[in-house]
């Protein structure tokens, strides 16, 4: 299978010329992220609804790294070139990417040929670093006490230290936005009138590979 850019659905956003993100390196993770098409993952109470129609890959497989601010809690993740910005809090972190210059949110039009209008996409990444991911993902539901053998570990200079966080659990959350009214979006089959929002959500989990 070949590999795909985080944003399968938006190549315009895998352009990017930075090197290597801000801040100090946490590490650098493969990424698998699988659509969840049967809602095994719990969206929040008054979350944006999910989109019915189809267009979204299955799967995407991409490389990214993770770094942040020691002295706060700013973090970012590199891939393909381009910068997603957000907090990391503990090990859970939230990031998408960077508003535009105004303040406003950045999205990037597409068209997908089950509608009839053009889309606005709104990348949101989510999730924890874990010791590993490949006995299936389950982030930390509570705050664990830092001790020489957790994620993150404590180092004897008593400094914080990654290289105890094998892998990465979250969600990749693709929100799409209505540009026009009047547009209509093949669903089962049947042409539909949508509006508003929607999004689609895949389940994200990465394998250190290196830093």
């Amino acid at each position: 299978m070949s590999r795909l850019p985080l944003l399968a659905l938006l190549p315009l956003l895998a352009c990017g010329t930075q090197d290597a993100p801000p801040g100090d390196a946490i590490g650098t993770f493969a990424f698998v992220a699988s659509l969840d098409e049967g809602g095994a993952i719990l969206d929040p109470p008054e979350s944006t609804p999910r989109c019915r129609f189809e267009g979204a890959p299955d799967r995407i497989e991409f490389d990214g790294s993770l770094s942040h601010d020691p002295e706060g809690d700013a973090a970012w993740l590199l891939i393909d070139g381009t910068l997603r910005e957000g907090t990391l809090e503990g090990a859970t972190f939230d990031l998408s990417l960077p508003r535009e210059p105004d303040g406003s949110i950045r999205g990037v039009p597409r068209r997908l040929p089950a509608c009839t209008c053009d889309l606005l996409f709104v990348e949101k990444i989510d999730g924890a670093l874990v010791e590993s991911s490949t006995e299936g993902c389950r982030p930390p539901q509570e705050p664990v006490e830092v001790g020489p053998a957790t994620c993150p570990r404590l180092g004897e200079d008593g400094e914080l230290a990654w290289d105890s966080c094998g892998g990465i659990c979250g969600t990749l959350r693709e929100e799409v936005r209505f540009e026009a009214s009047g547009c209509f979006c093949e669903v089962d089959g049947v042409q539909e009138q949508v509006a508003g929002v929607c999004q689609f959500v895949w389940a994200l989990q990465g394998t250190r590979i290196g830093g």
